[in-house]
């Protein structure tokens, strides 16, 4: 292999190895905030907690 398409694929291989990082990561603090922030449903406005 010639010294440019070793350098392309490095710079290729990085770039997709990047953004599977960040979607992990991003997975990863969108499951903490649903842990940590879980959605709760507004109750209708006839009813009340007491």
């Amino acid at each position: 292999m010639t010294a440019t398409l070793e350098l392309a694929l490095l710079i290729a291989v990085l770039g997709i190895g990047g953004i599977f990082i960040f979607m992990a990561l991003f997975y990863l603090m969108i499951r903490a905030l649903d842990k940590y922030l879980p959605y709760r449903e507004d109750e209708p406005e006839g009813k009340s907690s007491e």
